[in-house]
């Protein structure tokens, strides 16, 4: 109740490095309705 309801103060995370479109590897299951991503094997 001090904080108004917010989330506990915590640390924000680093910058995550960014993945190029053409490394992905997307499989769909089910007709399409479940997906999956990984990435490309080198």
């Amino acid at each position: 109740m001090e904080r108004d309801h917010l989330p506990p103060i915590r640390e924000l995370p680093e910058d995550v490095d960014a993945i190029a479109l053409d490394e992905l590897e997307v499989r769909s299951y089910v007709g399409g309705l479940v997906k999956s991503f990984a990435r490309k094997a080198a």
